[in-house]
């Protein structure tokens, strides 16, 4: 028999929806980290009822604090204990808890019992015998006790910005930014991440340009009325777009900005297999630790800004594109990057049995102009992970939709393990910036106006040679000889997208009416998905949104 101390911290979702600006979305998030971070710390401190060497997750750095931009502590913890020291685990539990409540209440003026009546820190002990499964059983314990919300009597009186701001300025960005001390110091606006990808152009003209439109007015005031923010994003995107240095390489997509969310597949079932074991559960959370702290520097590196990185559990802000020592990398190249790092840090390195498959990543990608409500963006994005791409037959999927400053949205979702998004899609984005967008966009719009007859073509046995002399035919002028490389590109990808569609199980029981229209709902998925790149590429090249 061993007994277990488990903790749950909220409510998370209803702060983050409060949320309106990029600092308040990270500081929003990073409380929640930094509470449960210091809560682990303080109760191993002093040789308290918990050792450091018994908490299975989450993984606790040695170091403590790496200082890599964002929270690293998820929202539960779950620690074996001594049974003799049941009442003593929770009276240090209160003890720390209002210390930790404590410091946010000093920092921001809101009294500790109106953070109390808001903040949800629940924790449960419980007995388990050798070979139970120690998550499954936590996890049940803990969202019973996350459905139980109680009722916020004195909430309404906190001002969630303005707790932030203070908690962000007063010691968050020095807890978390190897700057964030500096007097200097302002948290990444949306036109600041989505122009990244310009300063390897001239980084101190860009510098400079950020230094005077955004960092100069908000180190002089905090907080503006929307409307005025927005005046200074605009001076800001346009000196971009009119610097004698940086015009020329501007684009439209420098004034759109990537919203990214990422989840594991299969963990439940990996915690199925190896959930009765402390040390494996400990061994998983360090592998989903050391993940996260990695992702976070590769997002940083790429341009992005991340918010937070809770082992397999990811959200940030990113380019659309970036360029890098002349080398131009998409969001996509990104999120193969972050795959592959996934793969080497935990899948790699997880012992599970055959028949039980090793978890990879899905990704909601939501891609939204600047002046875009973020909060919309940001369910947009997660909307997509968990109502696309996790729903995905296979998971391990990336959705995308890209919403333009007129309304108009394209996307598609890709199997990250089918060839049209391995080998088609990927191969395309390696040519993705070539500037004769009206090439792209007869390219598009021929697939489009050809529904009917790719649909008949597709029913053919030798569909793909037909396909080929589709695109041989329609480009094969003299303007088209210096194309053949990409047109035969996107041709590959929509033959390739049309034999990864697979049709119904009972397609053969199926009426011919039945049959045909599956066979037209193939054709149709091929083409969307091949339209939906292009559109993606011709986005890439446009300096304008017409």
């Amino acid at each position: 028999m061993n007994t277990y101390f488990a903790l749950t911290i909220g409510p998370i979702y209803k702060t983050l929806s409060q949320a309106q600006k990029t600092r308040e979305f990270w500081g929003s998030s990073y409380m929640f980290s930094w509470i449960m971070r210091e809560i682990i710390v303080g109760l191993i401190d002093d040789k308290k009822t918990i050792d450091s060497k018994d908490i299975l997750m989450p993984h606790r750095d040695k170091h403590n604090n790496l200082k890599v931009g964002t929270g690293l502590y998820h929202d539960r913890m779950i620690a074996e204990i001594n049974p003799e020291k049941k009442d003593k685990a929770l009276a240090d539990f209160k003890g720390v808890a209002d210390s930790v409540i404590g410091e946010i209440s000093k920092h921001t003026g809101v009294s500790l019992s109106v953070l109390h009546s808001y903040f949800r820190l629940n924790a449960v002990l419980f007995d388990l015998e050798d070979g139970q499964n120690i998550v499954e059983t936590v996890t049940n314990y803990l969202d019973s006790l996350e459905i139980q919300n109680p009722i916020f009597h004195n909430s309404w009186q906190i001002d969630w910005s303005d707790v932030i701001d203070k908690l962000n300025g007063s010691f968050f960005y020095k807890d978390a930014f190897q700057r964030g001390g500096d007097f200097d110091f302002v948290f990444d606006s949306i036109p600041e991440i989505a122009s990244r990808g310009l300063r390897d152009t001239n980084p101190r003209e860009y510098d400079q340009l950020v230094k005077t439109f955004i960092t100069d007015e908000f180190i002089k005031k905090k907080r503006f009325p929307k409307k005025i923010e927005f005046e200074i994003q605009d001076k800001f995107i346009n000196q971009l777009s009119i610097s004698g240095i940086l015009k020329e390489d501007f684009r439209n997509y420098h004034k759109y900005i990537a919203i990214v969310h990422a989840d594991g597949d299969n963990l439940g079932k990996t915690i199925s297999t190896i959930g009765n074991s402390p040390k494996n559960v400990k061994s998983l959370s360090k592998l989903l630790f050391n993940f996260a702290s990695n992702a976070a520097t590769e997002i940083d590196k790429y341009g992005g800004t991340n918010v937070y990185a809770g082992g397999d559990d990811l959200l940030f802000f990113a380019p659309v594109a970036t360029v890098n020592g002349k080398v131009k990398r998409t969001i996509f190249h990104l999120i193969n990057d972050l795959d592959s790092l996934f793969k080497e840090k935990v899948s790699e390195k997880l012992t599970v049995p055959d028949r039980v498959t090793k978890p990879t990543l899905s990704w909601g990608v939501s891609i939204s102009y600047y002046k875009f409500p973020l909060s919309e963006a940001i369910v947009s994005s997660r909307e997509l992970l968990f109502g696309e791409a996790k729903e995905f037959d296979g998971k391990n999927a990336v959705a995308f939709k890209l919403i333009k400053h007129s309304g108009q949205a394209f996307g598609t979702t890709f199997g990250k393990s089918s060839k049209d998004y391995s080998q088609n899609f990927i191969e395309l984005l390696k040519q993705a910036f070539n500037p004769d967008t009206d090439f792209i966009s007869s390219l598009q719009y021929r697939i489009a106006d050809n529904k009917v007859l790719l649909c008949e073509t597709f029913k053919t046995p030798d569909y793909k040679t037909r396909i080929g002399n589709f695109f041989d035919n329609f480009f094969d002028e003299e303007v088209h000889s210096n194309k053949k490389v990409f047109v035969h590109s996107v041709r590959d990808m929509l033959i390739q997208t049309f034999d990864d569609t697979i049709l119904p199980n009972d397609y053969s029981q199926m009426s011919k009416d039945d049959q045909d229209k599956a066979h037209e709902k193939r054709v149709k998925t091929a083409i969307d998905k091949t339209y939906s790149a292009l559109r993606f590429i011709h986005f890439l090249n446009s300096k304008s949104d017409d």
